[in-house]
């Protein structure tokens, strides 16, 4: 292996050194030597396991994991790697199986618990859910960052969603170097100029939905820039966002210095981050940034922890009393928080048949990630197909395992499995006009619908929801306001389960709510774009007339 002889732990851990110093080649070719000298060494599969993985090479990277594990079975990161190869792999319940193992062997590893918990949602395998949340909970409670989405899809408790945003917060500003107050700008006099900074300017839920924003705003009184963090994609939907501003700019490859002097040279007033916390690019530049005003709006339904100055939401997503689980001023637009783009396509509805839906049955539909779908939400479900003899849930079923969890969930609920009807992946605007085939579409709580309560309402499908105490659990009760369905807003679980049996027993009054929503959608305050981008302006206007006089100071 080289002129004086290495032990092979010794070859090992110069394998390693080399691969730390970026000398992949001369460390792959260590740990092949080891395993030419002993195949079953574990440390040296491990290492070569881990290399592979890290060179993309997933099935031979499987295969040594494996082995390492079989050698090794106390090596708890040989786990962990495995469960991120299969999961790459698409071998979802292999990968929820070795992420166990990792954690049962290191409960401390606040990473593995995360994926453990992202799998087990994924996958809808509700064992021991309860004690794995309140361990990462409790992880959120002493203060270290964790993925601070998966907190938003655990309770629906906006004082830990706040402390998860704060621990992230914390970390952006360590990564900053920990800078003092913000050395702000006066803001101009005249056409308030707005950045959008943003890593979803293609075919992201967020830019379908904000499309056409940009290109509506008042050019007398605000002028924006588009600050793309992303590819660009031509003809996707954040490309109409971009073609709707006044000018943009590519940014992903600046270093955060670069951006924050290229922020200060366009002069820019209100810098709005539309992404939030579901990307990590770039956000110390709201702790750098000599912009006036940092603006957290639309790509992430709670508090940045201090990262921003203001929020944008409306009277329901925020009411008066929870203001107090945000850092950021707040500022409401009147009717609602979401846009939503009336020119968006939707496909020509497949039929029942297509869809493997029986003739004359009531469909229940909700088409939400299954990480939203909880234990008690879909007892509610079953509760309903119990009292609603002809009725069918149908599910957007993402992968095989949920689909198998599911169906032994409604069978231990006494339902027939094959009541509940998987649907498969399709184009966007395809998928929405499945919403014309459902009699009724369900809200999820603690994370309810956004997008997806939308894309029903536009289908003209009238959706059921539900209202919580945290951002992601008022967004669906928003929307409904903002559509005229104020009426299919519920309080509590129960009176969900009882609403969604009354209308299904008196379809006459459902088929009303359907006809009204139909007939008068092109003029609902939630799909008025034209009066939405209005409201926004006011909006921001407003922001502007509070720096001005010193409230962000």
């Amino acid at each position: 292996m080289s002129q004086r002889t290495l032990s092979l732990d010794e070859a090992c851990q110069k394998g390693l050194d080399y691969q730390m110093a970026g000398r992949l080649d001369l460390a792959e070719d260590l740990f092949l030597k080891v395993l030419a000298v002993d195949a079953t060494h574990p440390h040296a599969l491990y290492l070569y396991g881990n290399l592979t993985l890290l060179t993309g090479r997933l099935e031979i990277a499987a295969e040594y994991l494996e082995r390492a594990v079989l050698h090794w079975p106390g090596l708890a990161v040989a786990h962990a790697g495995l469960g991120k190869v299969y999961r790459l792999l698409g071998r979802l319940p292999q990968a929820l199986a070795a992420y166990g193992e990792a954690f049962r062997l290191a409960p401390e590893d606040t990473e593995c618990l995360e994926h453990l918990l992202e799998l087990k949602r994924r996958l809808c395998d509700w064992t021991q859910l309860d004690q794995l949340n309140a361990a990462l909970l409790d992880t959120v409670g002493r203060g270290q960052p964790v993925d601070p989405f998966k907190i938003l899809l655990i309770a629906d408790n906006p004082a830990a969603q706040l402390a998860s945003a704060r621990n992230v917060a914390a970390s952006v500003r360590k990564r900053a170097g920990n800078p003092g107050p913000r050395q702000r700008r006066a803001i101009g006099a005249g056409i308030l100029k707005i950045g959008y900074l943003c890593a979803d300017f293609h075919d992201h839920p967020l830019a379908v939905q904000y499309a056409q924003v940009p290109s509506l705003h008042d050019r007398d009184r605000i002028h924006a820039t588009a600050y793309v963090q992303n590819a660009l994609k031509p003809g996707s939907a954040g490309q109409r966002m971009i073609d709707g501003c006044d000018a943009f700019r590519e940014v992903a490859h600046l270093e955060v210095s670069e951006l924050v002097d290229l922020i200060e040279a366009d002069g820019i007033d209100l810098l709005i981050d539309l992404s939030g916390f579901t990307t990590a690019m770039q956000k110390e530049v709201l702790l750098l940034t000599r912009a006036p005003v940092t603006i957290n709006y639309f790509g992430w339904p709670g508090s940045m922890g201090g990262l921003c100055d203001a929020i944008i939401a409306d009277p329901i997503i925020i009411p008066p009393e929870f203001e107090k689980f945000y850092d950021e001023a707040v500022f409401r637009l009147p009717t609602t928080y979401q846009p939503n783009d009336p020119t968006r396509g939707i496909a020509s509805p497949p039929t029942r048949a297509e869809e493997g839906l029986a003739p004359g049955s009531f469909v229940l539909a909700s088409f939400v990630q299954p990480q939203k779908i909880t234990p008690a939400i879909f007892a509610c479900w079953m509760s309903i197909l119990a009292q609603v003899e002809d009725s069918l849930l149908w599910l957007w079923g993402l992968n095989e395992g949920m689909q198998v969890n599911l169906r032994a969930e409604a069978e231990r609920a006494r339902i027939d499995p094959d009541r509940l009807v998987f649907a498969q992946g399709k184009p966007r605007e395809a998928h929405t006009a499945r919403y014309h085939l459902a009699d009724l579409a369900l809200d999820t709580p603690v994370y309810g619908g956004h997008s997806t309560t939308s894309d029903a309402l536009w289908a003209g499908c009238p959706v059921l929801g539900l209202v919580g105490r945290a951002f992601p659990a008022r967004v669906s009760a928003s929307l409904l306001s903002a559509a005229g369905l104020g009426e299919m807003i519920c309080a509590t679980q129960e009176d969900y389960v009882a609403r969604a049996v009354s209308l299904a027993h008196d379809r006459q009054a459902l088929q009303t709510i359907r006809n009204r929503l139909r007939v008068e959608r092109d003029h609902l305050p939630l799909f008025d774009i034209q009066r939405f981008v209005g409201e926004l302006d006011e909006v921001l206007i407003e922001i502007g007339q509070n720096a001005r006089r010193g409230r962000f100071s």
